[in-house]
Formats: C-alpha cells, structure tokens, sequence
C-alpha cells in the first residue's frame, strides 16, 4: 500500500510538472509616498489577468500610500516570466520607469510575495536565477522562426544557396535542441540570422520584449571605456574607468587574454550587414556610447563575459609601453552618464546629429546624422528647406554634405535631397524588386506584426516568377526632377562603411547622377541587391525573442557584391584619430 501511495504521489508531481503549474497568486506592494497620483493605481503585464492595454487596479485601505493586491495568474509553467510596471492614471495614464526595463517576476512558486517596491525604482534581477527555456520550446520556437525566413524572406537565397541556407538551419536546430538560457537562445539567432547576409534581418535591438532587454541589454558588464576601430586595431577614445593608463588613447591588445583582433574577428559573425561586406561589420562594432543600443555592447558580453565583475586588459601606449590593468565592468546607462558627464559636447539626441554651419571660405557644411525622422524633434523638412535657403542666400560656393555613421532612415530624404542637388533629370539604378510570398500562411500570423495589414496578402499586386519569386508589378524606374531652388555650386557627399541602407542608395545615386564627389572610405550595402522596404516584426513565444525580415528584395545581378566607392577615398588613421584630426575633412577643405 505504501508503494502505491509513493508511486501516485510521484505521478501527480510528474503530471502538474508535464501540465504546467494550474495558477500562481502574486502580491504586489508599490510605496507611492512622495509621489503625487492623479487617479486610481494599478498594475499592467504580460499575463493574464494582466495586460498591457488595462489596469489591474491595486488598494491604499488604510491610507499610508503603500498600494496593495493580489493577482492569481492561471495556467503558468515553471518557466513562466511575468513583465510588469505599476501605473496611475484613468483618462492620462502615468507609467512608472518609462524609458526603462519592465520589472520582472520568476513565477516558480504558487504563491508568491513580491518585496515592496518604490515608484520608478528599479529592482535588479539575478540572471542567474532566471529558469532556461527548454529544449521542447526552442525547438517550437524554432520551426516558426525557419518557416517565415522561409516563406517571407525575399533575399534568403540571395548571397547563400539553398544548400548552404538548409545546412544553416539543420546546424541550429541541433544547438538549440537543448535548455538554453535567455542569453544564450539570444545569441544564437543572431548567428544565425547574420549568416544569412542580410542588412536588415536580424534580432532588433529596439523591438525585443522587456525581459530580454533586461537580461541580456541591460547588465552590469560593459567596458566603462569607448574605442574606435582604426586600421583593424582597438584605440581608447574616452576613458570613464577611473585608471590613469587608459587616459592617453591606448590601444587595446587583449580583452581577459584574448587577443582583441581575435575579438573583433569571432563578433562580426553575430553583426547584420549586406553580402560580404565586412566593413560594414567591423564599422558596426566600434563603441561610441552615444545611444540605447551598440552592437559591441550587446554581443562582447555575451561571448567574454567580465570574470567576478571585472575586465582584464592588456593595453599598449602610443609611445609603445605595455601595461596590464583591471577595471570594473558598467552598465550602459552608468557609462552614459559619466560620458555625459565628462564630455557634455557630445551628441545626446538625434537632434545633434543634424547641423548647418559656414566655414570662412563660405563653404557650407551640412551634417546628416542620421535619417530616423522619428527621433528628431523638429519637422526634417522645414530643417532642410531652411538650411538650403541660408545656402542659397549666403551664395556658398561649396556645399559639403556629410553623411559619415548614418546608417538610413526615411527614403523621402533622399528624394530631397537628389532633387536639391539636381542640375538635371536623376535617374535611380534600375533594379527589379521581388517577394517571396503571395499570402501570408494563417499559422503564421499570430507571430507577426507590421505597420500595414496590406503585407499580409499581396494576391492581385504580384506575378509569380520562374526564380520562385514574386515579381512586385508596380516597380520600375524612378525619376526624379530637379527643384527650381536646387543647389548650382561644388557639392563633396562624405561617406563610410555605416551608409548601408538609405544612405548607400542616396550615395550610389549621387555617383551615378554626378550630384556630388564622393569623399572617404567604401559604404556599406551591396549594390547587388538588398532587402527592406516593409517589414514583418517575428515575435518568438517562448525565448520571447524577436526579429525582423524585410519583404521586399531590390536585385541588380551584374552588380558587384560590394558598396560604392568614393571618388576620392581617405582613411582615418591612429595618428590621425590620436591627434584630433579628421582627414576627411581635411581633405575638402584643401589643407
């Protein structure tokens, strides 16, 4: 008899296990005092009964600000992750952490009391205690993952062949038929959606859920130092360590014993860019610092993690002396403060990656930095109307337009300018654009999101191929008009390896129409062919990992696998980066 008991004991633990726990009750506690609320205090969240779009009204009973509820959460697993805010509001609705991580909450347990948390105070989580997805869930996730690249992505094929991209697929499907750690499943889609050789496929920085932001963007283990890669080697530009020796713009040799050009090597095999081009990748990962999101920042960590919180560096003097020292790994939003702090004439927003200023030669000097028009807080085209009418009324005999680190943006933009610098018809390189897919699958569609319901059924827009894509029937080659106020004087266009999407076009263009000599090192992009345009956002359910496909492919075969080079190419080099001075720069102003 008592061996049946343990053995009905042991299957009902073995089936809630297999099932997934029936509910989880969580209290939640905010303290509120200090804070002025308008309207009732609630919780929002990732599961039900919580949700991102209503309020789970918490209770204040005995009036000492600290609000108060439980939440019974059905049908969880032990792997279940439950993202949160508190919020107060009804009609204007005040979030707590706005521009920060969603608070996160293991729910391992059926009943569970959170500790009392303070209004807009985050509460750090040991990644460590965080459960691993397991294999099972991978390897679901996976299957939605390879059957939209698949079935969606136009440029699958386009710089690998079917054979290498079923390798690539099989290669991972095995990696991930095991439990992997959030940090770990993250890693692996990069890599694999890198060697797909696509500019614009891989998993978004700004688009990933708050767990993932958290876990992997967010921890204490970035270098608190920026550098610039230089002639394939790692140089200090600023130094927010505290260490002496880091202040005179050494080089970087070694990372914990491994060799920074060996670093710089293993990560550009997780950076997105277009077709062979490496320097794309490489560009990709210098730090700056300036931003949410750097590609250094998120794939270093998670291939040479600090050891007990530190970094060992072995570092080399511009005067050729060699010194060992450790420093203490940051997060990237305490290195941007000190950053700030220290250098306060650094860029801080979009807004100051766009200026007009005149040189004393009257030559106009028109920065772009980028082409996110979003992130800007002015309208970009009453900015550029206006820069151009100051060109015009100073009669500026030069115009250097300088687009360096602008990776792209909004196409309109290139439009204008093309018909501003235009002293005749421009004419855009001819290429055909193609899709993949004519309707998108019904079990596809709860894992996608776009900004237009139109992408999911082109029936009626597209003509099948005999490539086996769909041939996009209203495109064609496009023309554009000068404006009668178009600029008439010398224009130099400067460029590098981060022009790879809407700059490259706008850089290609220009070469190809004359508008302006092209001055620095090679773009990024490919001129045979690239993908963008719409996108479809793939969230993954159980990583909660998600990526993004472009739909429409822009192929010109007899084009080579390479950016444009510029008329005049001048390379940046460590005496040049230590000194202080731009050679590009340089270069136009004829000194």
């Amino acid at each position: 008899m008592k061996q049946s008991l343990l053995l009905l004991c042991f299957l009902l633990f073995s089936i809630s296990h297999a099932i997934g726990q029936a509910e989880v009750t969580v209290t939640f506690r905010v303290d509120l005092n200090g804070i002025k609320t308008d309207g009732p205090v609630g919780i929002r969240g990732n599961l039900p009964p919580l949700a991102w779009d209503r309020t789970y009204p918490l209770q204040d009973p005995d009036g000492d600000r600290v609000y108060e509820g439980v939440v019974t959460v059905p049908g969880v697993s032990p792997e279940s992750v439950l993202e949160y805010k508190f919020v107060y509001g009804d009609k204007q609705l005040s979030w707590e952490l706005a521009s920060g991580p969603n608070r996160l909450l293991v729910l391992n347990s059926d009943q569970i009391e959170t500790p009392l948390a303070r209004w807009n105070v985050a509460t750090p989580i040991e990644v460590a205690t965080l459960p691993k997805v397991s294999a099972e869930d991978l390897l679901a996730d996976f299957r939605i993952a390879k059957k939209a690249l698949l079935t969606l992505h136009p440029g699958l094929y386009r710089y690998r062949s079917e054979e290498e991209i079923d390798e690539l697929f099989a290669l991972f499907e095995e990696k991930m038929n095991r439990p992997l750690s959030y940090r770990e499943a993250y890693l692996l889609y990069s890599e694999m959606l890198a060697q797909i050789r696509c500019g614009h496929t891989y998993a978004n920085f700004w688009n990933q859920s708050g767990l993932i932001q958290e876990v992997v963007f967010n921890q204490t283990d970035k270098l608190p130092l920026t550098f610039r890669i230089v002639e394939g080697r790692m140089i200090v530009t600023h130094n927010l360590s505290g260490q002496q020796e880091l202040e005179s713009m050494p080089e970087i040799v070694a990372i914990n014993g491994v060799p920074a050009a060996e670093i710089l090597r293993n990560l550009q095999r997780y950076v997105k860019a277009d077709g062979s081009n490496d320097a794309k990748r490489l560009a990709d990962l210098n730090l700056y610092g300036l931003g949410p999101f750097e590609s250094f920042d998120i794939y270093f960590p998670l291939l040479y993690p600090p050891v007990d919180g530190r970094y060992e560096l072995d570092i080399e003097s511009a005067e050729g002396r060699s010194a060992q020292l450790a420093v203490s790994a940051i997060t990237r939003a305490e290195r941007s403060r000190r950053l700030q702090g220290q250098h306060s004439d650094l860029p801080s927003t979009a807004d100051d990656l766009w200026k007009l200023e005149f040189w004393d030669d009257g030559a106009a000097y028109l920065q772009l930095g980028t082409f996110v028009v979003f992130d800007l807080s002015f309208e970009w085209k009453d900015f550029l109307d206006d820069a151009f009418a100051q060109i015009r009324k100073r009669k500026s005999p030069k115009l250097v337009l300088d687009l360096r680190g602008n990776e792209g943006g909004q196409d309109e933009i290139l439009l204008y300018l093309a018909k501003m610098l235009a002293k005749g018809p421009v004419s855009v390189v001819p290429r055909q654009d193609y899709v993949r897919y004519e309707q998108v699958s019904a079990d596809l569609r709860p894992y996608l999101s776009t900004w237009t319901d139109d992408a999911y059924d082109l029936r009626g827009k597209v003509k099948k191929e005999a490539n086996g894509l769909y041939r996009l029937q209203d495109s064609g080659e496009v023309q554009v008009k000068p404006s009668s106020k178009a600029y008439q004087g010398q224009v130099y266009l400067l460029v590098d390896a981060a022009n790879s999407s809407a700059t490259f076009y706008f850089a290609e263009l220009a070469q190809r129409n004359a508008l302006a000599t092209l001055v620095g090192q090679p773009t990024g992009g490919s001129q045979k062919g690239m993908n963008g345009g719409v996108m479809f956002f793939v969230r993954l359910p159980h990583s909660r990992i998600e990526f993004d496909i472009p739909l429409i492919g822009a192929f010109s075969p007899e084009l080579p696998d390479e950016g444009i080079r510029p008329d005049v190419e001048v390379f940046e080099t460590v005496e040049s980066l230590r000194a202080g001075v731009d050679p590009v720069l340089e270069k136009v102003r004829g000194r």
